[in-house]
C-alpha cells in the first residue's frame, strides 16, 4: 500500500531506489542547468520505492493509489550494481508482475496502456550501460578542478588501509564518495542529497546529459 506521505501529485512520476537517489535527483531537475525547462521541476513528482527487491510491490501499490488515473509518464531509476544486465531484466519483471507493458531495454519509451514507460541505470545514464551506482556517478560530476588529484589520494588510502589492516572494502563506491566529502569542509559528514543541496556535483556536466535528455523524452 502507498503510503501517505507518497501520494500521487503530479501526473510525471520518477521512481527511485532509496532516499539518496530520491534527494540527488530533486536536486538536480531543480538545478540551475535545467532552468531552460520549467517542466523539469514543476511537473515531475520522484517517489521512493525503496530497495531493488520492493519495487514490484511498489508498483502494484502504485495502480491503486489514488491520482494514478492521471498519471502520463513513468520512468524508474535504480543502481546498475555488479550486473547492468540482471538490473535490467529485474525491472522488467517488475513492470510485467505489477501488470505493465515493459521496455525491451534501458532508455526506451514505451506505451503502457496509455503511460509511457521507461527505465535507467546509474551510473551510466546512457544506451551503453554500465556495472556501478549512484555513488560512482556522483564520483564523476563532482564540482571540483581538484576532484582527479584528490581521488588519487584518496585511492592510495583506501589502497593502504586494505593492505595494512587487512580491511576488504565491499562497497567501496561509497568508502571512495564518502571519503571524498570528508576532505571537503563545506561537505563532510553529509548524505549525498545533502551533499547535491550543497553544490558537490556539477549539474552541467556532459555525463548527465542521457539523464536529462530522456527524462524530457519522457514529456
Amino acid at each position: 500500500m502507498i503510503r501517505e506521505q507518497m501520494a500521487i501529485m503530479k501526473k510525471y512520476l520518477i521512481l527511485c531506489e532509496g532516499v539518496d537517489e530520491k534527494r540527488f535527483l530533486i536536486e538536480y531537475l531543480n538545478s540551475q542547468a535545467l532552468l531552460s525547462d520549467p517542466r523539469l521541476s514543476q511537473e515531475i513528482q520522484v517517489m521512493d520505492f525503496g530497495g531493488i527487491n520492493e519495487l514490484s510491490n511498489f508498483l502494484m501499490g502504485l495502480r491503486g493509489a489514488d491520482g494514478f488515473d492521471g498519471v502520463s509518464t513513468l520512468m524508474i531509476i535504480r543502481d546498475a550494481e555488479k550486473d547492468c544486465n540482471a538490473a535490467s531484466q529485474s525491472v522488467a519483471s517488475s513492470l510485467k508482475s505489477a501488470g505493465f507493458i515493459a521496455p525491451s531495454k534501458i532508455s526506451e519509451w514505451i506505451d503502457s496502456n496509455g503511460i509511457r514507460i521507461g527505465f535507467l541505470l546509474f551510473p551510466s545514464c546512457s544506451l551503453d550501460p554500465c556495472n556501478g551506482t549512484l555513488e560512482d556517478l556522483c564520483l564523476k560530476i563532482l564540482n571540483d578542478d581538484h576532484s582527479d588529484e584528490r581521488m588519487e589520494d584518496i585511492e592510495l588510502l583506501l589502497d593502504k588501509c586494505s593492505k595494512s589492516y587487512e580491511e576488504s572494502f565491499s562497497k567501496i563506491h561509497k568508502n571512495k564518495l564518502h571519503a571524498y566529502l570528508s576532505t571537503k569542509n563545506d561537505f563532510a559528514g553529509m548524505k549525498i542529497g545533502e551533499a547535491a543541496k550543497a553544490g558537490a556535483f556539477d549539474w552541467n556536466s556532459p555525463v548527465l546529459r542521457g539523464l536529462k535528455n530522456f527524462i524530457t523524452d519522457g514529456f
